[in-house]
């Protein structure tokens, strides 16, 4: 109560507050941001990692960059690709890291899921061209924990401009924005069938590329999200 502004970085603190009756003048929500200048989109012809990794510039590429942990139910993913291991046009391309990778990559190679590049995480500097790389990009949760956070992984694929299928809690931060942005579609979490029925959706529409990117550099840019602190404090 004595606070002249309390920042928050989703719409679910900011509920979270205001169902614990602090005056909504003094909520100023402030989205964690992203170095946009740093994180394009590469055309695929321009993309390192076709030649660096083998893959034919002309496979649907489904891309997943993160942990194989408790939290992220990355497992989903193997069992759509598994479903799918019949399209053999359809490419899942990870990189992984967590706990749980090297079971990953152990079921990977010990079911001879030939649709699946399992590979380790890549440096930071190189995320413009892991979710370039991609038709469609992933990400994950675990039922029930979708809601307690958004996962800053979402801002670098939408400035990308690579569509996002999440298997996420639907009543979450992400799912809105996804749905505000255009930048992708939401399922329900830890449901391979309902995932692989997204990833065809996406193939047989031949989805575009989103102008997610436009939303970011609006609403989740360095510059814009520093400059809403800049001014919070001046007031």
């Amino acid at each position: 109560n004595f606070a002249d502004k309390i920042i928050v970085i989703s719409e679910s603190c900011k509920m979270n507050l205001l169902n614990k009756s602090v005056d909504e003048s003094k909520i100023l929500l402030v989205s964690n941001w992203i170095d946009s200048q740093n994180t394009n989109p590469i055309d695929r012809k321009d993309n390192r990692l076709f030649q660096e990794l083998g893959i034919e510039i002309t496979k649907f590429i489904v891309v997943y960059a993160g942990n194989f942990g408790k939290a992220q139910g990355a497992e989903v993913i193997l069992k759509a690709a598994e479903l799918l291991k019949k399209r053999t046009d359809i490419l899942f391309v990870i990189f992984g890291g967590g706990a749980g990778f090297e079971s990953a990559r152990n079921q990977v190679r010990n079911n001879k899921m030939t649709n699946v590049r399992i590979n380790p995480l890549l440096p930071q500097e190189r995320v413009s061209e892991v979710y370039s790389l991609g038709n469609v990009a992933l990400i994950t949760c675990k039922a029930g924990v979708g809601n307690s956070g958004m996962p800053s992984k979402m801002w670098s694929i939408m400035a990308c401009n690579t569509p996002i299928i999440a298997s996420f809690d639907k009543e979450s931060d992400l799912a809105e924005i996804l749905k505000k942005s255009k930048a992708g579609i939401c399922v329900p979490p830890e449901n391979a069938e309902m995932l692989k029925s997204a990833i065809l959706d996406m193939y047989f529409d031949n989805y575009k590329k989103s102008n997610a990117r436009q939303y970011v550099e609006k609403y989740a840019a360095k510059e814009v999200c520093v400059l809403k602190y800049i001014e919070a404090f001046r007031e």
